[in-house]
This record gives structure tokens, sequence and C-alpha cells, in this order.
């Protein structure tokens, strides 16, 4: 009667190993010299021998290894690919990282650290088949979004942060190819509707686009004062996008009448409107009896103008007609003035404590 036999024993790199007997019921491993300073070290069990479970035979542990210290050999990921340079020992601490073949997803970290010992931490990966991860996109999510691998024919669903419209397919299905399809989708910004209202007597500024956040800037013509916003952005209310304040007025800066002088006049005449940029010129009243005439005193013409808040002003006083050898003194508070014979003026403060 036939006994139990094992499959050959299995093969080990850098080693070898030898039996007493030619039905390999006991092999012992050893490790091959090395090169140079790389000397090869036995972990594991050294022998290992042929027994049987459930009326097959196996062998009672794994084969050891053949390592060199403070090196690693090339870990080995089923259906995956080993992304690092391909070399036969790796140093300690050093990184290698896999990825899965078409039609295989990934489970567990993708990147290894070579340890002591010839161990690789954390624990190698697997690739299954199905797909990986969906594609992230900008401004976007899918769902399920906490899972790692998917199966062949499961979905994911697409959806857009406020403010922005999906393009493309808003689902994506796992093939059996390990593929997602179709192509994944994008975000887009959502856009303001054109801006279609006109700023009479002034200029609506617009920008390169009516994307979310772009703004549009209203600039009066000169002569004109703003009056409202002086820019609409466009913003997000809700879900919906809008543009977050209407057209402003431009509105016509007008001046007061110009002052009256005494002894002249002003070219302006009784209710007329003094708008931006008008002139009005004074002059002097005669005086036929006297024999004298007045002299103007300052400038004779003035200009309505605004300030910086866009209100109408005069560009400067109104003038003084005088007779030659006339003065006129200024008010003084608490004070007075005093002209003597040699025209000497006195001027007498009392202050009240």
């Amino acid at each position: 009667m036939r006994g139990i036999q094992c499959e050959p024993p299995p093969p080990i790199a850098n080693g070898d190993f030898i039996s007493n007997s030619r039905d390999f019921f006991l092999v012992t491993y050893h490790c091959n010299p090395g090169i140079g300073r790389d000397k090869f070290e036995l972990v594991g069990e050294k022998s290992i021998y042929c027994t049987s479970k459930d009326q097959v035979g196996i062998w009672s542990g794994p084969a050891p290894q053949c390592i060199v210290p403070n090196k690693c050999t090339p870990p080995h990921v089923e259906n995956g690919i080993r992304e690092s340079a391909n070399r036969s020992l790796f140093s300690l601490n050093e990184i290698v990282s896999f990825r899965c073949q078409p039609g295989f997803a990934m489970k567990g970290p993708s990147s290894v650290r070579c340890q002591a010992q010839n161990r690789w931490e954390p624990e190698l990966p697997s690739c299954s088949p199905g797909c990986p991860r969906p594609p992230e996109i900008l401004h976007g999510k899918h769902t399920p979004s906490h899972k790692d691998s998917f199966s062949p024919g499961q979905e994911v669903l697409y959806s857009c942060e406020p403010g922005y419209d999906l393009r493309g397919a808003a689902s994506l299905r796992c093939s059996p190819q390990g593929a997602w399809s179709p192509a994944a989708p994008t975000c887009a910004v959502k856009s303001c509707a054109a801006f279609q209202d006109q700023l009479p007597n002034g200029r609506v500024l617009f920008p390169l686009n009516f994307e979310l956040g772009a703004r549009v800037s209203f600039v009066c013509d000169e002569g004109f004062h703003l009056q409202g916003s002086s820019a609409s952005h466009c913003v997000l209310v809700g879900m919906e996008i809008l543009w977050n304040s209407s057209v402003p007025v431009c509105e016509q800066i007008i001046c007061p009448n110009p002052p009256d002088i005494r002894n002249g006049r002003h070219t302006g005449k009784p209710l007329e409107i003094f708008s931006f940029g008008k002139e009005v010129t004074y002059t002097c009243d005669p005086q036929p009896d006297r024999g004298t005439a007045f002299s103007l005193i300052g400038e004779s013409t003035i200009r309505c103008t605004s300030d910086s808040r866009g209100n109408g002003i005069w560009s400067g006083p109104a003038p003084r007609c005088e007779l030659p050898g006339q003065y006129t003194f200024p008010h003084l508070p608490y004070g007075s003035v005093c002209v003597g014979k040699n025209l000497h003026i006195a001027i007498m403060t009392v202050v009240f404590l």
C-alpha cells in the first residue's frame, strides 16, 4: 500500500534544500554563501516534514527564508504590479508601492515599508476582481464615498457643491473589466443671467464672464453723482445664482443759487438750474452820481463743481464790489475795529475768565 505523499518541497530564494530520502519525507534548508558582505541568514524552521490532513499530504510548515540582515526580498502581490524599482533586495525602511492590474481593485495600503527580518509593514495589499475608488472631481463628490473597492455592476452617483452644475453622466458603473464607465463628470461654476440693464448718464463695466463671484461696476458720466451701489456681484442665494443689487441712478449734480453780492450782480437768471459746469460772471453796479465806479475784488467768474461726496459746490467765493479806498474789515468776535485819522487800526479784545 502506497503512503501519503506531499508535493515537492517549496523552493526558496537564495537557498536550497537536501533530503535523506528519495520520497522527501524530511527536507532541510540551507542558504547560499552570498556575495561580498551580503551574507544570507536562515529565518524560520530549518527542516519541514511531510504530514497529512484529511488524507492529503501537506508540509508541516512554510519553508524558511534566506535573507540578508536588515534587507527585504521583493514583495509580491498576486494580480498586482510593483511600481518601485525592480531589485533583488531592498534596504531597511525602503518603501515599495503597488497598483493592481486592469480589472482588479486594491484592498489595503498601496505602499509598504521594509522592516527587520525581511518583514514588510503594513500587511501587503491584495488585488481582487473589481474597480478601484471612482475618480474624484473638483467641487463635487460621489456616493458611496467610504468604499475603497467595488464589484462589477456596482454604481456610484455624483453631485456638485452649491453654485456648480454637473456636466456629464451623473452615475458611473463598474464594468467586468475593472473600469468605470462612462467618463467621470465635471462640476462647472454657475453663471448669473446676462446683465441687460443700462445706466443712463453713466456706464456699466462688465467682467470677462458672469460666473459666480463676477462683479459688474457702475460709473457715472462727469456732472452726475451715483446714487446706490457702485457694483453688483453674482452671488449664491439658496440654490439660485443672482445679482445682489440693482442698477443705481446717476443724478445730475446741481449747485445752489450763486450768492448775491452788494453793489453788484451775476449773470444767473431767476429760477435757473445751475448744473455741473455752469458758470456765472459777476459785475459791479455803476455809480454815475458819485463819478466813481465800484471795483470788483476777487474772481469775476465762478463755476459749478462738486465735492468728494458728489454735492454741488461753487468753485470759489463770490467777489466783492468796493469803492476805491474803501476797506472791508473782518468781523471780530468779542472785539471791535477802531480806525484813526492816519488809518491806523487798533483791535481791542476782551477775554472773560
